[in-house]
């Protein structure tokens, strides 16, 4: 059992008070499409409403993310990095099926794999995004050669969002409990402390109040609720909600929030064909 499904067994077996549960936001009662609701969870399906908070609720909405940041001035070749030229062998050539394509960020695995705590990634290699410049899709190639061959291709089309940046990872976990799209403040306070410190340790990072808008992970934006759930019948049809798909990429271009879904199976073994995205705009 990995550490992230280790973390979830703590959660369903942590003694909670029974009242501590059942007052749980009982100031949103009211607020949602069901009157006796009290707001949204992300079970790594969709956004589920709930009427009271149980140890099962928030083991399904315990999350482990990697969220990425930009904290050194220094590119190495074949390290991690969003925009700019991306790093690839010279004899290289976009596919013909690509056209549109442009550069978006490559992430290099063997600096990442150490804080995959859900066992999701391949050993190594380098992973290669390309983004639509005017549709909702992207593609993956995936570089499993060594970084000698590697050079920068000024001849591939980037997007020009932003300055090429150089990415480090920092993990974390969130409990996707209410919040307003980043803000998880309510259900960070709630947890025990004693609790959060056994997962802390468990996970060898820090419990987040906050989630980050470009991360690995985690629970897609949707600006629309388009993953919320009204019913029972609500969006069996879609394909990102199946639990065998990882939310493999987030982040925001302009004003729409892109997430890149890879079947868990296919992320774990390096196969990217049947990745696809979906966006949502503000």
């Amino acid at each position: 059992m990995n550490k992230v499904n280790q973390a979830r067994e703590i959660i369903r077996k942590y003694p909670f008070q029974e009242k501590q549960l059942s007052d749980y936001a009982m100031d949103k009662i009211g607020l949602y499409f069901r009157k006796e609701s009290r707001g949204y969870y992300y079970n790594g399906k969709s956004s589920k409403l709930y009427k009271v908070l149980t140890p099962e609720i928030l083991a399904e909405s315990f999350h482990f993310i990697i969220n990425l940041a930009d904290t050194s001035p220094t590119l190495k070749m074949g390290y991690s990095k969003l925009f700019g030229s991306p790093h690839l062998p010279g004899d290289w050539k976009m596919p013909g099926d690509w056209k549109g394509m442009s550069f978006w960020f490559q992430i290099n695995l063997e600096e990442v794999k150490p804080f995959d705590k859900e066992d999701l990634l391949p050993e190594k290699g380098i992973i290669y995004v390309f983004q639509h410049s005017s549709e909702g899709k992207c593609k993956i190639y995936f570089y499993t050669d060594t970084l000698d061959k590697l050079i920068t291709r000024a001849d591939i089309p980037v997007l020009n969002y932003e300055k090429e940046q150089t990415l480090s990872f920092e993990p974390s976990f969130i409990f996707y409990i209410g919040g307003d799209t980043y803000d998880y403040s309510e259900i960070y306070n709630f947890i025990p402390k004693d609790l959060r410190n056994d997962l802390e340790k468990l996970l060898e990072c820090k419990m987040d109040d906050t989630d980050s808008c470009t991360r690995l992970f985690g629970r897609p934006v949707y600006w629309q609720g388009e993953d919320e759930e009204f019913d029972e019948e609500f969006d069996e049809d879609q394909d990102f909600e199946s639990n065998e798909l990882a939310l493999f990429f987030q982040d925001e271009l302009d004003d729409a929030a892109i997430n890149i879904w890879v079947p868990k199976s296919d992320l774990r073994n390096g196969v990217f064909e049947n990745a696809f995205e979906t966006f949502s705009t503000t």
